[in-house]
């Protein structure tokens, strides 16, 4: 966008010469276009600055195949202090085989990270979906289950202690009922104590790694978030080392809650003593885009910044796709499209823009 200032002319002055005026020709000064000037400061940079993590998220055999590899990584390295791991910690990922793991594609998104700076967030442990088809196939016993279980989250963490600090421990427990979710192979197999069991086992593992619930639907107060409160609030009291709550935020465009009301959802979490981060940031529009829908976007984006900086307990904001051509967006939700801060080519949306202007740059 180019601002262009007119700069008036000032009108000539009349001559005088023996008696008579002499006109002259009124001098115009041509006009003056200028470029605003683009904040070139890394997001990763405002978000420091304010004391938080900004995090994006690894990428595919998508973005490989698309030759996206470089782009991506040259984005990341320079906007985002954190790293998702997107899929390349689930179970399914690391563990083709009752008897082997597969740690390439987690291994060298880990090394990326130490390279460039970056924390990693660990997801997930323990998850009812993206489970290997060997285990949810296996007639295997509760005891079974349980080694299952220990062994996974005792490999995994064990390989990266010291370099992952950030856990999802358990994710989406929760049903959208507000009650357990008792279809989960881990529910089937443990009853409800598998989420005590999976943070006691982490904890063990590494005592100095922060263990966090994760889910979606609760960033505001409502039957969900508040099951989810109360869950969280009785393991606490139980001595169930629970350090941290992610609100993934998943939303569609112009439907957040209220500020006032994800401020006060945040607060409650707060109050039992919780670190907060949003963990999987988009807001979906429906396609094709407008101008007056991608302004809505980065409206919504903005407030979801501004929550985070308001509540001194929330210290990172990740978003669920680093570019809008890698998004799980496209396929969940047919029709619609567009959920992040970059467009397909990396380049600069309205959302953009107004996360860093949350952050204190100039946009």
């Amino acid at each position: 966008m180019h601002i262009t200032r007119l700069i008036a002319a000032l009108p000539a002055a009349a001559l005088l010469a023996c008696g008579g005026a002499e006109q002259t020709s009124p001098v115009t000064t041509p006009p003056v276009t200028t470029t605003p000037t683009i904040d070139t400061t890394p997001l990763r940079t405002l978000a420091t600055a304010k004391g938080r993590y900004i995090g994006g998220v690894t990428g595919t055999a998508f973005t490989v195949a698309t030759g996206n590899g470089p782009t991506l990584r040259a984005t990341l390295a320079r906007e985002f202090s954190m790293v998702w791991s997107g899929n390349y910690l689930k179970f399914s990922w690391l563990r083709p085989a009752a008897n082997r793991y597969d740690f390439f594609w987690a291994d060298s998104m880990v090394a990326f990270a130490l390279k460039n700076n970056m924390v990693v967030r660990g997801h997930t442990l323990v998850w009812h979906d993206q489970l290997s088809t060997w285990v949810t196939s296996g007639d295997y016993t509760s005891a079974q289950a349980d080694s299952i279980l220990k062994d996974h989250i005792t490999t995994v963490m064990s390989r990266y202690k010291g370099k992952v600090n950030i856990w999802d421990v358990v994710n989406e427990a929760m049903g959208d009922n507000a009650s357990l979710r008792t279809t989960s192979y881990w529910y089937t197999k443990l009853g409800p104590t598998y989420l005590e069991r999976a943070f006691r086992l982490a904890n063990e593992v590494d005592p100095t790694a922060k263990l966090f619930y994760n889910d979606y639907n609760i960033e505001g107060v409502n039957a969900k978030s508040d099951a989810v409160y109360q869950m969280l609030k009785d393991l606490i009291a139980k001595g169930v080392p629970v350090h941290g709550i992610g609100f993934q935020g998943h939303f569609i465009v112009g439907q957040l809650p209220t500020q006032a009301d994800m401020l006060a959802n945040f607060a409650r979490f707060a109050a039992l003593g919780l670190t907060i981060q949003v963990t999987e940031l988009d807001v979906r529009i429906p396609l094709p885009t407008t101008t007056a829908s991608l302004a809505q976007q980065a409206t919504d984006f903005e407030r979801v910044f501004n929550v985070c900086l308001q509540t001194a307990t929330c210290n990172a904001v990740e978003l669920s796709n680093t570019f809008d051509a890698e998004t799980w967006v496209l396929t969940t939700f047919p029709g619609f499209g567009s959920p992040g801060i970059l467009t397909e080519t990396f380049e600069r949306k309205p959302s953009f823009v107004a996360v860093s202007k949350a952050l204190g740059g100039k946009g």
